[in-house]
């Protein structure tokens, strides 16, 4: 699908629209049924081109950047809107048109644009080719973020720290005034589309170092067991080794890591 086309010649051409609107509204903090933060691709594309969306929530306010492969910044949207209720209708124009489209969510990773206003504006030679009404479904890839407090038995909790990359620290934190029981930090990889991975922790007091794998994850659960334990090993932890176990979120609903 093109999105602007040549009106006499019919030539296709695929050209930006940039309107950046002043952010009339304090960044007020709101609280979003699902993280849309970060980079979106249309599917299908444009035209028979890649096309991406970035999307910026600040506050009631949405800034987004659609970006289309292979024309360089002549062919970039920056589009502005009120953001609530999971949708937004996002405009901005160029020396070239005007744009306008309805954004909905209805998932951290599934969403459309819909056309709701394309127009040549008055000084330009180059017109809109797509209709009132096109749908373009978007889509994220899906990212695990297993930042935030777990409980992984016997009274221990830990604090996970998960970055995009994958990479992750795990720390003993306490809940409820609970005492920290454990005191080794494990660091590792998890991957942020499999859940699976493996963390390494030593105990310098006691002369030990444990190995975890995880097998599986998602925002609530993952699954692990101890893989190795070498040095000054308890009794109790060689016998855990390749016994599975569970871990829960004890947080609030995660965001992706970014």
């Amino acid at each position: 699908m093109s999105i602007l086309k040549l009106d006499i010649k019919k030539v296709p051409v695929l050209v930006c629209g940039i309107m950046f609107s002043c952010l009339q509204n304090s960044a007020v903090a709101q609280s979003y049924e699902f993280d849309i933060v970060g980079e979106w691709r249309v599917p299908g594309g444009i035209s028979g081109r890649a096309a991406r969306i970035r999307f910026n929530p600040a506050g009631e306010t949405l800034v987004s950047h659609l970006e289309i492969e292979g024309l360089g910044r002549s062919n970039d949207f920056t589009l502005v809107g009120a953001f609530s209720n999971n949708s937004s209708k996002l405009c901005g124009d160029n020396q070239f048109i005007s744009l306008c489209v309805d954004m909905a969510v209805s998932s951290n990773a599934n969403g459309s644009i819909t056309i709701q206003k394309c127009e040549k504006l008055p000084t330009s030679e180059y017109g809109c080719s797509v209709s009132i009404g096109d749908i373009l479904p978007i889509e994220r890839a899906v990212r695990l973020s297993l930042s935030g407090i777990w409980f992984v038995g016997d009274d221990n909790y830990m604090l996970l720290t998960h970055s995009s990359d994958g990479t992750v620290k795990a720390d003993p934190v306490a809940v409820s005034g609970g005492a920290i029981i454990e005191g080794v930090s494990y660091q590792g990889n998890i991957s942020i589309t499999t859940g699976a991975g493996q963390i390494t922790g030593t105990d310098y007091t006691d002369g030990r170092t444990k190995e975890i794998q995880i097998t599986a994850a998602t925002d609530s659960s993952f699954t692990f067991q101890t893989s190795k334990c070498i040095g000054n090993c308890y009794d109790d932890e060689l016998d855990e080794i390749g016994l599975v176990k569970t871990a829960k979120r004890v947080d609030l609903r995660p965001g992706y890591s970014h």
